[in-house]
């Protein structure tokens, strides 16, 4: 991106002790895009869209291909699902479609990024510990074909016999 559109996500809803109800464990989030104009008083938003690519979910957007035309981001919509497992999506800002490029069922996968050309998406990716006692993740950087396709890892911080 040129620098002339900002993506967050943002909270609308969320239930008390929702941390511990599938599906609903960090609430529901929308992806805010806004023009980011040069003012003389400074940094000025305008048509600010808010948008939940495929309904109800948790939301992490990532950033733009190179050409502006399509938006990464880490997402959990399925409310039989866990929110502490993402896959990562594009979305096509002209047609709306959404395309799920991970598609697992046990894997965390966030922090996408596309290659300069496009080409390419840099990712994080790894399993989930849960909740208790040690929460996180085993991740490891991974690097895909910009459609999904040929996923490979290129690091071992994921595998606990791994001493590098």
């Amino acid at each position: 991106n040129d620098g002339s559109k900002l993506i967050w996500s943002h909270r609308y809803e969320q239930e008390k002790r929702a941390i511990f109800k599938k599906g609903k464990e960090f609430g529901y989030w929308k992806i805010m895009i806004a023009d980011v104009n040069d003012m003389p008083t400074g940094p000025k938003l305008d048509d600010l869209q808010a948008i939940e690519p495929a309904g109800k979910g948790y939301y992490e957007p990532h950033g733009f291909s190179p050409d502006g035309k399509t938006l990464i981001f880490s997402g959990a919509m399925d409310p039989k699902k866990s929110q502490a497992i993402l896959d990562i999506y594009t979305y096509d800002l002209t047609s709306h479609v959404v395309t799920n490029l991970t598609k697992t069922d046990d894997i965390h996968d966030e922090m996408a990024i596309f290659s300069p050309d496009g080409k390419k998406i840099a990712l994080m990716s790894g399993t989930f510990i849960g909740w208790v006692p040690e929460f996180g993740y085993r991740t490891d950087l991974c690097l895909m074909d910009a459609d999904g396709s040929d996923l490979v890892r290129l690091t071992n911080f994921k595998d606990p016999t791994n001493s590098a």
